[in-house]
């Protein structure tokens, strides 16, 4: 299977949006939400009745395990491609551990950004108001 490319057939939605919020602690779900727009409204899908388990966290000493946490990073794609396939859903957007609104004005980058920046790590930048609204 090709990363979110169903086998079922697409149900008629604008646009469906996965959120990650990055989760490690010992045997925790990692949470997500896949989300789609209909009639104007931005509605989560319900994913507790898929017979599918979430990938759950090592503990944050597990952290440091390199193999470990690209274990858990193959197991949350491995998650979101089947919960996407058996809702017949493709995304659009994906945010891990994204923050809740829009870049304040007037600003470049977040301050959390910049950290990444600094550390070599690349990120995407949050976008503004006017550049949320891709609908």
């Amino acid at each position: 299977m090709n990363a979110f490319h169903s086998t079922a057939p697409p149900r008629e939605v604008t646009h469906t949006y996965v959120g990650v919020d990055v989760a490690f602690a010992k045997r925790k779900r990692l949470p997500i939400c896949v989300a789609t727009w209909r009639a104007g409204r931005l509605l989560p899908e319900p994913l507790s009745h898929l017979p599918l388990d979430p990938p759950r966290g090592s503990g944050n000493v597990a952290t440091l395990d390199g193999a470990v946490v690209e274990r858990f990073a193959v197991d949350a794609r491995c998650y979101i491609e089947a919960a996407c396939d058996r809702l017949a859903l493709v995304p659009k957007r994906i945010g891990i551990d994204a923050p809740s609104a829009p870049r304040p004005p007037g600003k470049a980058r977040r301050e959390a950004e910049r950290a990444m920046d600094t550390a070599g790590i690349r990120c995407f930048t949050t976008p503004s108001a006017s550049e949320f609204d891709i609908r």
